[in-house]
């Protein structure tokens, strides 16, 4: 192995891991500068490796447009499907104690398809815990189904809030909108007419804002790798490197980084949403989650709620 490393591969580790790879998760060590700690996220590739989501598929609903701009999404109810666009890790969570419900706060940031052969992703975590408890993603789509799927998502995890990136189209959140959703990340807009800074929604991704959601983010795998439970993001962290030419940090050629960019956007709207259980003083009458999903599971003698 010594000799193999001098060598056949001039001495550099990680070009030995790539060549002669020991575990699955070495040979997807990326040629370039690497943005985030490879050795890190191979740790926790393996640590999950055999980790399966407690659910595939997606949600079927259906959707009225009263007006242009007002529709009401219904009868929720989610599909199992071995190749379907959603993965759960976790159930969204509510404790009762008494006439008293704590909901745990969570958080969905999202990344269009864009242009070429990107994917539709987005991101849902515990904003109490910062664990990973769903994803999708998903190739050629629409953005308005992708919206209602993004809606489904959030209002089943206790109305999370949700930003998705609206550089190349305002159409997911202009759906949330129209569905009256209650929790859409507002981002600082400079208005130039009126040379104000006015609320817009959704995340933009800038030459400014770029760069500082990738620093918290590589931060959040450095300190706490253990919060990222699907593999594919992982896998898309091992191929993110800083350009040579133009050192822009990127998914390396042939490769994509739209899970990446989806979990830097997540990680940081996730500072407008609260990190503490949502205490509600009285059960009210008719839960979202009861009427809309029908898929409550609840323990004998109160205590924890799993929906």
């Amino acid at each position: 192995r010594r000799w193999c490393i001098n060598n056949n591969c001039a001495g550099d580790i990680n070009m030995f891991k790539q060549e002669y790879p020991a575990t699955p998760e070495e040979a997807f060590i990326a040629t370039g500068d690497a943005v985030f700690n490879n050795a890190i996220v191979i740790q926790q590739l393996a640590r999950v490796r055999n980790l399966q989501p407690i659910a595939k598929g997606y949600f079927n609903y259906k959707k009225v447009y009263f007006t242009p701009d007002h529709a009401i999404i219904s009868d929720i109810e989610w599909v199992d499907d071995s190749i379907g666009a959603i993965w759960l890790y976790d159930k969204p969570l509510k404790s009762e104690n008494g006439h008293l419900v704590t909901k745990t706060p969570y958080v969905i940031g999202g990344d269009t398809a864009g242009v070429g052969s990107d994917y539709f992703a987005a991101l849902c975590i515990n904003n109490n815990t910062k664990d990973n408890v769903a994803v999708i993603y998903k190739q050629q789509w629409n953005d308005d189904l992708y919206a209602d799927q993004v809606y489904c998502l959030a209002k089943y995890y206790n109305d999370a809030l949700i930003g998705i990136e609206t550089n190349f189209s305002i159409t997911v959140m202009r759906e949330l909108e129209k569905l009256k959703y209650p929790r859409l990340y507002l981002r600082d807009r400079f208005d130039t007419l009126t040379n104000q800074y006015t609320k817009a929604i959704g995340f933009e991704t800038t030459s400014k804002s770029r760069p500082i959601i990738l620093d918290n983010l590589v931060r959040i795998v450095r300190e706490t790798p253990e919060v990222f439970k699907d593999a594919r993001i992982l896998r898309e962290m091992l191929t993110f490197v800083k350009n040579p030419n133009t050192g822009k940090k990127e998914a390396q050629e042939g490769k994509h980084d739209d899970l990446v960019m989806t979990a830097a956007i997540t990680y940081f709207i996730a500072e407008q949403m609260t990190s503490i259980p949502e205490v509600i003083d009285e059960r009210p009458k008719e839960d979202f989650i009861q009427k809309h999903f029908n898929t409550e599971k609840k323990t004998q003698g109160g205590g924890l709620v799993e929906w």
